[in-house]
């Protein structure tokens, strides 16, 4: 079996690579999406942590902080080396998508978030690409829909910190 698509053996969760044929002897598990393993987050309030949001896995290792002054900073392990959040998520007009863009960069491949309506997208370099994420907010839920190709490529967390700088409501230039 393959368990390339199955987020809960890609979370490392025990006995995650067991299932049954379903009636059309289909051998892909069905989607579990809206199912990964979480991540916690600490807006710190002890005096040592004051001013960050940590993120850290379900085994309490920190993955994540975004550091919020005047002109916040962000680091993701592995994925992003310390930052301003205005250069990482940084504001051009995209001739391509005509229309204002914020382009992001992770591990060295090149991303581009693009309001659409009321969802925020993620694609790749290329417009007419299917969008690898899709985020939209009803009252206090955020809702981050991640393609397979988007966890394939490691873009789980590296997305769960960008969408919490842009829904912030914080100025980040």
């Amino acid at each position: 079996m393959s368990t390339h698509s199955n987020p809960y053996v890609q979370g490392g969760w025990y006995g995650a690579s067991s299932f049954t044929l379903g009636p059309d002897q289909n051998a892909d598990p069905p989607s579990a999406y809206g199912a990964l393993p979480m991540l916690n987050t600490t807006d710190a309030s002890d005096e040592n942590l004051a001013g960050y949001t940590a993120f850290r896995d379900a085994e309490g290792r920190s993955i994540a902080l975004i550091e919020w002054t005047a002109r916040p900073a962000v680091e993701v392990r592995g994925a992003v080396v310390k930052s301003s959040a205005s250069e990482w998520v940084k504001v051009e007009q995209d001739p391509i998508f005509g229309r204002p863009v914020r382009r992001m960069e992770v591990r060295g491949a090149k991303f581009v978030w693009c309001p659409n309506g009321e969802a925020l997208l993620l694609f790749t370099q290329a417009p007419s690409s299917i969008p690898l994420v899709v985020v939209t907010k009803q009252k206090h839920v955020v809702d981050l829909e991640m393609s397979e190709q988007a966890l394939a490529r490691g873009l789980l967390e590296p997305c769960i910190v960008a969408v919490t700088l842009l829904l912030s409501g914080r100025r980040l230039e």
